[in-house]
């Protein structure tokens, strides 16, 4: 099972309820299909992205869904653990709304937002089964998971204080995507990554 897929953005096609990408690696171009709220953060086609990604096999279809960051990937398998909830309703779920919206809609029992993006009785359900289970802040992501997850715990194995080490992180991703907003999710993660370590090393 591949964890991620890095390569060229060829496409990005917009539907109803859904969204797909090509992204061209290699000698192989994929069809990914995505969340709509994750085209505009998203690079322009040809250029480099990173798309972490779940491939859906049952009997002969076969789909593979991408995310941005891991993250988003775990609120697509939450939902999935909903009774009655597949892939296409899960991905329109999340292309309804940003997965700050949904966390905080599931929190206060807001069934009138969910109703919007699952219906009455689904929207009872995601309630029921997922409340206090996913944990969202302005700079983290879903489960209580910074956004850049992977350049945090790569920075804390250095050394460097967590508590630290996040807000660093998050207000320089700020800056980068200010002035970048296009900025490919690999670049931007290195960059983080250099950035910081200068950032803290003079303090």
């Amino acid at each position: 099972m591949f964890n991620s897929l890095f390569g060229v953005l060829t496409k990005k096609n917009v539907f109803d309820k859904s969204a797909s990408i090509f992204l061209d690696c290699g000698s192989v171009e994929w069809e990914i299909w995505i969340p709509k709220t994750a085209l505009d953060r998203l690079p322009f086609p040809g250029e480099e992205t990173r798309i972490f990604t779940y491939l859906y096999h049952h009997e002969d279809l076969m789909k593979i869904y991408g995310f941005l960051s891991p993250e988003d990937r775990s609120l697509f398998l939450d939902l999935l653990t909903v009774e009655g909830i597949g892939p296409s309703a899960a991905l329109k779920i999340m292309s309804s709304m940003e997965t700050n919206v949904f966390v905080k809609a599931l929190e206060e029992d807001d069934i009138t937002v969910l109703e919007k993006a699952a219906g009455k009785k689904t929207a009872q359900k995601l309630i029921l089964k997922l409340k206090g289970k996913l944990v969202v802040s302005p700079s983290e992501g879903v489960s209580g998971k910074n956004e850049f997850e992977d350049v945090v715990t790569a920075l804390c194995s250095m050394g460097f204080d967590r508590k630290i080490v996040e807000p660093a992180v998050d207000k320089a991703a700020r800056e980068i995507l200010k002035v970048e907003p296009g900025i490919p999710r690999d670049e931007l993660e290195k960059r983080l990554f250099k950035e910081i370590i200068v950032r803290l090393s003079t303090h």
